[in-house]
């Protein structure tokens, strides 16, 4: 089966999870009042902010909540996630 990291696959992906048993939850809503059944999207972010806010953005259409972690190296463009930051929030 050849990979599909494509937007529309996330999509049909997240359609499946939002019309589960199971309920997505961020870790801190985790941490104080955990749901019986509940799915952790976790991503960790090191490149193509961009592209994360793509991916946040489907979780939004479908209903989803997914954890983003930054990490900031060489390189790290703050303004692009800076602008992730204020198209999320």
């Amino acid at each position: 089966m050849p990979r599909d990291f494509t937007l529309h696959r996330y999509k049909s992906l997240l359609s499946v999870v939002a019309n589960s048993f199971y309920t997505s939850t961020m870790v801190w809503n985790y941490l104080t009042s955990p749901p019986e059944r509940c799915l952790i999207l976790r991503y960790d972010v090191d490149r193509a902010p961009r592209r994360a806010l793509d991916m946040a953005r489907v979780e939004g259409e479908v209903g989803v909540q997914g954890n983003y972690y930054f990490s900031f190296g060489r390189g790290t463009d703050v303004y692009e996630i800076c602008h992730f930051n204020r198209c999320v929030l």
